[in-house]
């Protein structure tokens, strides 16, 4: 180990610190992510929270809960899932003592009006604070694009069934299943080990759009986000699939 004296500008440094004290366990970060579908996107998180926590199996006494997740599915429009949000994260706060560490709203654009679109995201940015922040994970238009995403880059506005078609096609293709269609329960597991081609699938097209408002960006998706925030711990986890395309539309 060197002994040289620390720089003064690495003082602060959390890092260049020295332990002091007894150990202290590492509380669990707690996510909430409320959604508009009552089936598709409860299923996809569920087996989602399910996998980071797995990640986590066997690395110490408190490891499997170091990420927790509670998921619900509401089936309201667009405003009325952020204010359910809100009151589930009081509720969690009262229960548990502590309010969530991130609160995921997530909702598709569908027919909704832009205005009514673009405000949940405006919302979520205005009522995060330094305990709780809120992430708006919106789909322009569903949230087949994020697991479509997972096969392929596409930047045109298709109709919302070609979406399903798509899925249907590389899924059967690639040996994954048969086929696909909504409320699938086994959707995050056909699509999870092409993960890193969806978050930079998701990168490149939100790049793309620069700073539009949500209701603008067709298609487009923040997934890329939610994976930051908790799926980095998954990274290693399953093999690299090959196969994987880059189309246009």
């Amino acid at each position: 180990m060197s002994n040289k004296p620390t720089k003064k500008s690495d003082a602060d440094k959390k890092w260049m610190r020295e332990r002091r004290g007894p150990h202290r366990i590492i509380k669990p970060e707690c996510h909430l992510v409320v959604s508009e579908g009552e089936k598709t996107e409860p299923l996809y998180f569920e087996a989602f929270a399910s996998a980071v926590n797995r990640r986590f199996a066997g690395q110490g006494r408190h490891a499997a809960d170091r990420i927790r997740f509670k998921v619900r599915g509401v089936g309201d429009n667009t405003l009325a899932v952020f204010e359910e949000a809100k009151r589930l994260a009081s509720e969690w706060a009262r229960e548990a003592g502590t309010p969530p560490a991130h609160v995921w709203v997530v909702y598709d654009k569908d027919d909704y009006a832009d205005e009514r679109f673009d405000e949940v995201a405006r919302l979520c940015g205005s009522e995060s604070d330094a305990d709780t922040e809120y992430h708006a994970l919106w789909s322009n238009q569903c949230i087949e694009l994020w697991f479509l995403l997972h096969f392929e880059y596409l930047q045109s506005d298709i109709e919302r069934a070609r979406y399903c078609e798509k899925l249907d096609a590389h899924i059967r293709d690639r040996g994954l299943g048969n086929g696909y269609r909504k409320n699938k329960p086994d959707t995050f597991e056909m699509v999870f080990p092409f993960r890193e081609n969806a978050m930079r699938n998701a990168r490149r097209l939100m790049e793309m759009h620069g700073n539009a408002f949500p209701s603008r960006c067709a298609p487009g998706n923040p997934g890329v986000r939610a994976v930051r925030k908790t799926g980095l711990v998954l990274q290693g986890v399953g093999g690299r699939p090959a196969g994987t395309t880059t189309t246009a539309a």
